[in-house]
């Protein structure tokens, strides 16, 4: 018998999320390195196998359905109790509210904020992270 890991699966998914917010909304939000169709491919391929496939189409009307389930999850998490959890499903409703009239209208400045989401979901990612290994592994007390 092989004995639990304490070192649950669900770090690993806030870690690669986070990762793929960290590269597409640091791109977004600063512009560096610039836009070019080498770079573009670059951020896609992080976000396809850090950010997992759920991540990688985030087109307008996509974004429709995600912010839905993004509410649901907020609404959910948040009368449960789980304020962390809650907080990171605010942070991607935030995401695909900014997401829909980026896409959908061509509103130009709403690339930047969806950046700017993506970067402040990875850092809040991050935390979880760290959070759920320190607190599974060495019995921390983080608030996860």
């Amino acid at each position: 018998m092989f004995t639990q890991s304490a070192f649950l699966p669900i770090a690993i998914g806030f870690f690669g999320l986070g990762t793929n917010y960290f590269v597409w909304g640091g791109q977004a939000l600063f512009n560096h390195p610039p836009n070019g169709p080498e770079i573009d491919k670059a951020v896609a391929i992080w976000g396809i196998w850090m950010g997992g496939f759920m991540q990688f189409s985030a087109e307008g009307w996509m974004a429709i359905a995600y912010a839905a389930l993004s509410l649901l999850g907020t609404l959910i998490f948040l009368d449960a109790g789980d304020v962390p959890v809650g907080i990171l499903f605010i942070i991607l409703l935030l995401i695909y509210l900014s997401e829909i009239p980026t896409r959908l209208a061509g509103w130009n400045p709403g690339a930047r904020l969806v950046g700017l989401w993506q970067f402040l979901g990875a850092i809040w990612l991050m935390y979880l992270t760290y959070g759920v290994v320190f607190n599974t592994s060495l019995g921390g007390h983080w608030w996860v």
